[in-house]
C-alpha cells in the first residue's frame, strides 16, 4: 500500500513540534527535511523570513522547478506549523 506524503507530514510535524506552532528561527533541518524530503532538502538552504515570507535558496533549476510545483502543498503545511508564515519564495543560487 502506498501512502501519500500529505497523509504523513501532519503526523510528523505534530510529533516534532508536540502540537505547538514553532517559530521560524527554530525551523530546524529535520523539520524542513521532513517537509520536502531528504533529497530535496539537501539542495536547499533557508535564507530567512521577512514580513511573513520565507526565503529558500535552491542550488539547481531542476530542484527549483520541483519546489515550485509543490509550493502550495509546502506552504499549506508550513502555515499549519510555523507561526508568521504567509508566503514562501524559492530562488536559485
Amino acid at each position: 500500500m502506498i501512502t501519500k506524503i500529505g497523509e504523513i507530514i501532519p503526523g510528523v510535524i505534530e510529533k516534532i513540534t508536540r502540537g505547538k506552532p514553532i517559530k521560524v528561527k527554530k525551523l530546524f533541518p529535520e523539520f524542513w527535511e521532513t517537509l520536502v524530503g531528504k533529497e530535496t532538502a539537501s539542495h536547499t538552504r533557508i535564507k530567512g523570513l521577512k514580513r511573513g515570507t520565507l526565503y529558500v535558496l535552491v542550488d539547481s533549476s531542476p530542484h527549483l522547478s520541483h519546489l515550485l510545483m509543490e509550493k502550495e502543498k509546502i506552504l499549506t503545511q508550513l502555515k499549519k506549523s510555523v507561526t508568521g508564515i504567509k508566503e514562501i519564495k524559492f530562488k536559485a543560487r
